[in-house]
Formats: structure tokens, sequence, C-alpha cells
């Protein structure tokens, strides 16, 4: 082996022992399932090992071994860095508030903003032509007012004593699966993941117990399996007999391999381009694109104009023919860069630094949710995990918007349904 490819192998070895290490210890400590660094493992992986691993067996003409050294080097310095966070509030006696609430109030509350939510999302895909760059885009993203709702019901109903918490429960579930209907006629793959961590992470958080082992791992796999599976039947048209035969004829390893047998659909090498490109040629955005987000919810029917959401102030590589002047091969529309190469574009070498201080971040959030139990803290987490997938997949501007819903909706109708609180001590443990 040449040098450059004991590199690569030594690199690619580091990322798989590092993820797998990460597993284990989550596995053996169930709580540990729950966090921020297990939930960017299991989605990491299909990204930087799965998809890595296919791009280097059957594509390795289209990436240099130079280009597969920063990229991977970028992908384990970022997660060693989200391996070290630790939180700031470990071990620390704290104060808190415990609120009770009006449970009943808050399940109808959060029954009719999850309707409002399925209601706008749905007519706007029920139409035969949808006007893209005419409509707001707050109509078509209602769905994600979906998912903190459904969490709030399964909460509120979790917290209902007898046969009424039970009907509850079963109504929610019930309208979690309505909600997800419209996708899955639509073979939309990204709203299945945020609802999977509002069904498997809000009854342990509100029952205060570690998950079930099985019923995670089971559910976040067979929800991976689906995702893909929904990637791959996307390109037959279902319109015909014929077509649904093609569909129906699909073994289990085709949605495996489909997408990342494909160059143009596969994330890796899309992450490998973008990192190189951006270094080669010093085009980053010092993390203006990330301000820019502050003008987001400015209608452009009001700010015809207004800048799009992934533009900085800097030049991009992903304008004009950067990426092909230094990779010798285009971008186009098959696939996503992913949350490394995303913030790799605002702040270069600085990516792990960002990485570790988001980490810490989720981790001091977690220790207060096992500490204290309080929904608020709690319901907040699930949010910010079910966007994980819009960040881990795309980047912040995709996770921006969704992660704003998922945090304003619980803390408002909490808020709303609150009857008293009174001050509790606890020590902040992790495991």
């Amino acid at each position: 082996m040449t040098d450059s490819n004991l590199v690569i192998f030594f690199l690619n070895t580091s990322i798989l022992l590092l993820f797998a290490s990460v597993v284990i210890t989550s596995i053996s400590t169930p709580r540990k399932l729950l966090s921020f660094k297990f939930t960017s493992v299991f989605l990491g992986s299909y990204f930087y090992i799965f998809l890595n691993f296919n791009a280097q067996y059957q594509m390795g003409a289209y990436l240099a071994n130079t280009d597969q050294v920063l990229s991977l080097a970028i992908i384990l310095c970022t997660y060693i860095a989200i391996v070290i966070a630790q939180p700031s509030v470990k071990c620390f006696k704290n104060e808190g508030a415990s609120v009770d609430y009006e449970w009943n109030t808050l399940w109808y509350l959060s029954m009719v903003v999850a309707i409002i939510g399925f209601a706008g999302t749905y007519s706007f895909t029920s139409q035969s032509e949808k006007d893209w760059r005419g409509t707001t885009a707050y109509w078509y993203m209602a769905f994600h007012a979906t998912y903190p709702s459904i969490a709030l019901m399964l909460w509120a109903s979790l917290k209902t004593p007898g046969r009424e918490g039970r009907i509850k429960l079963i109504c929610t579930g019930i309208l979690a699966i309505a909600c997800l209907v419209p996708f899955i006629i639509t073979v939309r793959r990204g709203p299945m993941f945020p609802m999977a961590i509002v069904l498997l992470f809000t009854p342990s958080l509100a029952l205060r117990r570690p998950p079930s082992r099985f019923i995670l791992m089971s559910g976040l796999a067979a929800t991976g399996f689906l995702m893909l599976l929904f990637v791959t039947i996307r390109d037959y048209s279902v319109s015909s007999d014929q077509q649904w035969s093609k569909v129906l004829s699909l073994n289990v390893a085709d949605p495996l391999l489909h997408k990342a047998k494909n160059v143009n659909d596969n994330e890796f090498v899309y992450h490998c381009y973008l990192v190189t490109t951006s270094y080669r040629n010093g085009l980053y955005q010092y993390g203006t694109t990330y301000v820019n987000l502050a003008i987001c919810w400015i209608p452009r029917q009001i700010w015809p104009d207004k800048p799009d959401l992934t533009v900085g102030w800097f030049e991009s590589p992903m304008q004009g023919n950067h990426v092909f002047e230094v990779v010798g091969s285009a971008l186009s529309g098959g696939a996503a860069a992913g949350g490394i190469a995303n913030v790799f574009l605002q702040f270069g070498l600085l990516t792990p630094v960002f990485f570790w201080w988001l980490a810490r971040s989720f981790e001091n959030l977690y220790a207060k949710c096992i500490a204290f139990g309080d929904p608020r803290h709690c319901l907040v987490y699930v949010g910010l995990s079910a966007g994980l997938h819009w960040f881990i997949a795309q980047g912040v501007e995709a996770a921006f918007v969704p992660c704003v819903i998922y945090i304003v909706i619980p803390l408002v109708l909490l808020r709303f349904v609150a009857k008293k609180s009174e001050t509790v001590s606890a020590v902040l443990q992790y495991t």
C-alpha cells in the first residue's frame, strides 16, 4: 500500500472503532442511548461509514487520495470532539423549579396544534400543481408542528392515570401515524426519523426510567431501513402496474446499496468535494450563513429578494465551477454534503470545536432532564434530538427552523397550562 492508502486505512479504522465504542458504551448504559453522542453516531454511521466504504470500493476514480485524507480527518476529529464533550453541570448540586400542569388541557391543546400542522401540510401536498416560489414556506412546513405536539400529547397521556390515560395514548399513536401518511404517499424519508425520535425518547423521559435497549435499537433500525427503502422506490413511478411490479421485486439489499452506488447521490462523496474545494480555495463563510438565519422568518411575499437560506456574506465553493475546477466533477442536486461539511464551509479546521460546543450543550440539557424530569427541559431535548436528522444529513440551515418550532411549541403550551411551582434541588448525574 502507498503511504496515502495506509493513512486512509488508519483513518477509516479509527472512525469505525470510535463509532463502535460509542454504540457499545451506550448499550451497556441505556440512558446514553438517548444522548447526542449516540444519536449523532447512529445517523453519522450511514453517511461516514457505509457511504464512505461504498465510495472507496466502487467510486475510487472520483476521489483523489489526498481529498479522502483531509475529509476523513475532519470526520474523525469532529467525532472525537463529540465523544470527549462532557456536561459542565455533572455531579454539581443545582436547583430548579418543579411545576405542576393541567395534563388534560395540555393533551387537547396539543392535539389541536397537531391537527392544524397536519391539515396545513396535507392541503399543500394534495395540490395538483404546487407553486413553490409563490407560496410561503410556512404552509408546506406546517408538518413540523406535529412533532412537538405529538410529544406533548404522549407526555400528557403518560401522566394521566387509568383508563383515560390509555385511551389518550392510543389516540396519540393513531394521530402520529396519520401525520405520516402524506409523507408515505409522497415517499419522503426526512419526516420519518423525527417522529421515531419523538415516539422512542418521550416515554423514557416522561416516566424517568432508562429506555428499553431492544425497543429503541429496533425502532431506530426499522426507521433507518424504511428511510433507505423510500430513497430506492422514489426512483420508480408508481403510476402503472408495471412499475409497481419493479418496486415489489426489490430485495433487501437494494435499499441499502442503491443510493451508495450512485456517485450523484452519495453524501460522503459530496462531503469530500466541498471540504476539499473549500480548504484549497480558502472559501469560508466565517459563520455569516448562520447569522443570516435571523432573517429567514421574513416571508418572501414581503421581501421577494431575500437571500437564500444557505447564502453567507462571502463567495461560496458551491457557486460557479469551483468544485469542478478542484476535484474534476460537478455537484448535482442528488445529495446533500452533510452536517460536518456544512459546518466546515463556515469554520474550516475549527469544525471540531463547533461540534464540541454543540455536544456539550446537549449533554448539559440531558443531565438536567435526568436530574429533574422537568417537561420543559425534556421536551425541548426531544425536539432538538428530532431535529438532528436535518442537521446531520444537511446542515444547520435545514435544521434551524424545525428546531425552533420544536422548542417554541412545548414551551408556549406548557407555560399556558402551568399551575404552580416550587423549588427543588438535585444532584445532576449522567449515568
